[in-house]
């Protein structure tokens, strides 16, 4: 998961992280591929150096401040699984810079 050559283009590590979360899923409805969506997004943040600072660190922080773990619960993951794909595709938590 968001290894390798994958790694490093965010289009395919979006396209990754998606994949994984969804397989995830214990039931899959419009409400949880949007949570989904969300995370995926999060990830994308808070990995992409174009994206302004404080909106990186933003989404660096949904990882460790408890908002992923709220949306994990609210659609059926477990919230370290959640927070282990962010770490996985390069999203450092608390991360400076």
């Amino acid at each position: 998961m968001c290894s390798g050559s994958l790694a490093t283009d965010m289009h395919g590590t979006n396209v990754q992280a998606k994949t994984v979360l969804m397989r995830a899923l214990p039931v899959s409805t419009p409400e949880t591929r949007l949570w989904i969506d969300v995370l995926v997004a999060a990830i994308s943040d808070g990995r992409n150096p174009k994206v302004a600072r404080a909106e990186r660190m933003d989404a660096i922080k949904f990882f460790s401040d408890g908002r992923s773990d709220l949306v994990a619960d609210a659609i059926g993951l477990e919230a370290e699984y959640v927070r282990e794909v962010a770490r996985k595709c390069g999203v450092a938590e608390g991360a400076q810079g």
